[in-house]
C-alpha cells in the first residue's frame, strides 16, 4: 500500500463516535424495515379502498408513509454526520496504531463523499484501505466492505427509481409498492452491514491500541530482575 504524506494530529479514542454511529445506523435500519412493511401492507389497503370507495384508511396509510419518509431523510443526514465523524477520527488514528499512513488524509476521506462521481468509488477505497491497515492480519479480506458499499449504492439507486415509476394504473401502483418495499429492505440490509463494518473496524483498532499500550508499559517498566537504582561505586568492607 502506498503511504500518505499527511501528518496525524495524535491518537484520540473513537469508541463514543462508533457507538453513536452504530446506534443511528440501527435506528435507520429499523425505520427502513418499517417502511418496507408499510409498503407491503399497502397492497391490501389500496385494494380495499378501491373496492369499498372508502379512503380513510388509505389516507392514514399515506400519512404514515410520508412520516416514515421524512424520518428517513432526517436519520440519513444525522447518521451520515455521525459516520463521517467516526471515519475522520479513525483515519487519523491509523498511523498511531501502527497501520502506516493512509493515502487520503482524514479531511479528504470525508470530503470525497461530497465530490460528484468520485463519491461513487473513492469512499469505498478509503474504507477498504483503513480496514486493511487496522486489521491484525496483513491479508485480510475486504469483501465485507465491498458488499456493504454495493448494497448501499444499490439502495440509493432503487430509491431514486421509485420516484420516477408511473402510478397511472392499479397495476403500476402495485408495482411501485413492490419496488419501494425492495428498496427499503435493501436500505435496512445496508445499515446492518455498515454496523458490522464499523464494529469490526473498531475491534481491529482496539486490538492494536491494547497491543500498543502493552508495549508502552513494557518500555516504561524496568526489565525483570533488575533495579532502576544506579549501581553503587566504591569498595565496601
Amino acid at each position: 500500500m502506498t503511504e500518505g504524506t499527511w501528518q496525524s494530529t495524535g491518537y484520540r479514542p473513537t469508541a463514543s463516535r462508533a457507538l453513536l454511529a452504530v446506534f443511528l445506523l440501527g435506528l435507520s435500519g429499523i425505520v427502513a424495515a418499517a417502511g418496507a412493511l408499510a409498503s407491503y401492507l399497502g397492497h391490501d389497503i389500496f385494494d380495499h379502498a378501491i373496492d369499498t370507495a372508502t379512503f380513510d384508511e388509505l389516507d392514514s396509510w399515506a400519512s404514515l408513509l410520508d412520516e416514515l419518509g421524512g424520518l428517513e431523510i432526517i436519520l440519513l443526514i444525522v447518521t451520515a454526520a455521525a459516520f463521517l465523524a467516526w471515519q475522520y477520527r479513525t483515519v487519523s488514528n491509523v498511523p498511531w496504531l501502527g497501520g502506516g499512513t493512509p493515502h487520503w488524509s482524514p479531511a479528504w476521506s470525508v470530503l470525497w463523499w461530497f465530490v460528484p462521481l468520485a463519491s461513487l468509488f473513492v469512499p469505498l477505497s478509503v474504507m477498504r484501505e483503513v480496514y486493511r491497515r487496522l486489521a491484525w492480519t496483513p491479508k485480510v479480506s475486504t469483501a465485507l466492505v465491498v458488499i456493504w458499499w454495493v448494497t448501499w449504492m444499490g439502495s440509493l439507486i432503487l430509491e431514486r427509481i421509485t420516484t420516477v415509476l408511473p402510478v397511472d394504473t392499479l397495476e403500476n401502483v402495485h408495482g411501485l409498492l413492490n419496488f419501494t418495499a425492495v428498496a427499503e429492505v435493501t436500505t435496512a440490509i445496508a445499515a446492518i452491514l455498515a454496523i458490522v463494518v464499523v464494529r469490526r473496524t473498531e475491534s481491529f483498532a482496539a486490538r492494536r491500541a491494547a497491543h500498543a499500550n502493552t508495549i508502552a508499559q513494557a518500555l516504561v517498566l524496568p526489565p525483570l530482575g533488575f533495579t532502576t537504582e544506579p549501581p553503587q561505586t566504591g569498595a565496601a568492607s
